[in-house]
């Protein structure tokens, strides 16, 4: 695995949730992967050991398979539209088939009629477990300014 393997990831990543094909979006994480929201002001100065406040915190499988099912079952939201971009995109060996990964991200939401905005930025920070497929131990979005409104597709 290599940067570009990583890329080519992210960007099967971002079309599962492009087409609301949630469940494929699940199944890019390990049964002990977890998935994090985090406002970039929530990390700073935190001593060592200390968990950060999430937006959303999802610490294994189960909980971001019940992610999914609260957003097919039980959230009420309009139609909208994301595209997620990501760029910078570094991933350096760890060993043992794990890759760190850090990249920089922007998420555009689009609703009726027609009017696109900036729904978050910042970066994602991941580890990544080689196999067929990859996928995620870890995923972490700092998101650089809070994100408006409610989330219903995740980053």
């Amino acid at each position: 695995m290599n940067e570009r393997d990583v890329t080519r990831m992210l960007a099967r990543y971002a079309d599962a949730l492009h087409e609301w094909r949630l469940e494929d979006w699940a199944d890019f994480f390990t049964d002990d992967g977890r998935y994090e929201i985090i406002p970039r002001e929530n990390l700073e100065g935190l001593a060592d050991g200390v968990t950060p406040l999430g937006i959303i915190s999802c610490p294994d499988r189960r909980f971001i398979d019940d992610r999914v099912k609260a957003i097919r079952k039980a959230t009420v939201y309009g139609p909208q539209v994301y595209r997620h971009l990501f760029g910078n995109v570094v991933a350096d060996e760890l060993g043992a088939g794990r890759m760190a990964v850090r990249a920089n991200y922007a998420v555009y939401r689009t609703k009726p009629p027609g009017e696109a905005e900036l729904f978050s930025v910042g970066k994602l920070e991941a580890t990544v477990v080689d196999g067929d497929p990859a996928r995620f131990a870890s995923l972490r979005f700092v998101c650089d300014a809070l994100i408006p409104g409610y989330i219903v597709l995740p980053l």
